[in-house]
């Protein structure tokens, strides 16, 4: 089939097929059990911190994948390879620092935590491990916010919907980067962390729960605002799939 514009036009402008978008998406970073027993400060502040982790997530690179093989053992004809296993990359998160610093504490003692490079001890495993969630977003959901402003009128919001979720499942960082002062023009303060992790599970969302023909749905503050767009803390269909 010859290619044609009109075809390709047609194309990109179907919602499923639109080009994705890269500053659209958010970071569920849940605090490990060895930070909530040792950190008072950071536990009374979850939902702060939490926010922190996903507003202040300035770039986000989700790890590759790839198998890894072993050559065949032959002495006549084309040596060819078999599967053995995979291998990923690691999870990488460029942070935003605020001026409360919170974000470089966090990182700091969730490591010194996990290895103290006091008493040259480590953790137990299971306690210093959590599990992470990227999920990607794009543009023009079925899913309305129905609220009331400060004028007391009423609007309607139509939300953004969730198109892919990663998950990671017992990760923690190892990788702190540094931080760097000048006596240059203002800028941002940023520092990156890479994590290591035992697996990853990807997942799109299911087109029957937000699809282009779902009828169009409308919510409050009372009402299940993340199942409605079509993920949850735990997101199932990634959590379950693969295994």
């Amino acid at each position: 089939m010859t290619n044609s514009f009109e075809d390709f036009k047609q194309l990109l402008t179907t919602s499923s097929r639109e080009p994705a978008r890269s500053n659209l998406y958010g970071v569920d970073l849940f605090m490990p059990p060895v930070l909530l027993a040792n950190d008072p400060d950071l536990r009374r502040d979850l939902r702060g911190v939490y926010d922190a982790m996903n507003f202040l997530a300035d770039t986000v690179t989700v790890p590759g994948r790839r198998v890894t093989t072993q050559p065949s053992k032959t002495n006549v004809g084309v040596q060819w390879h078999y599967a053995t296993n995979q291998a990923n990359t690691d999870l990488s998160i460029e942070f935003v620092t605020t001026k409360d610093l919170v974000h470089r504490k966090f990182f700091e003692n969730w490591m010194n935590y996990t290895a103290s490079d006091a008493q040259n001890t480590a953790t137990f495993y299971d306690e210093y491990i959590t599990n992470i969630q990227i999920l990607k977003w794009e543009l023009g959901s079925p899913v309305n916010w129905d609220g009331i402003n400060l004028n007391r009128e009423r609007y309607t919001q139509r939300l953004n919907r969730t198109t892919g979720v990663w998950q990671f499942f017992g990760a923690y960082p190892v990788d702190l980067g540094g931080l760097t002062f000048n006596n240059g023009p203002a800028g941002l303060l940023k520092f990156k962390v890479g994590f290591k992790f035992e697996r990853y599970r990807f997942d799109t969302i299911a087109d029957d729960v937000l699809g282009d023909n779902t009828p169009d749905r409308y919510i409050n503050g009372f009402t299940d605002a993340q199942g409605a767009l079509g993920v949850d803390n735990n997101q199932k269909a990634a959590a379950r799939f693969g295994f």
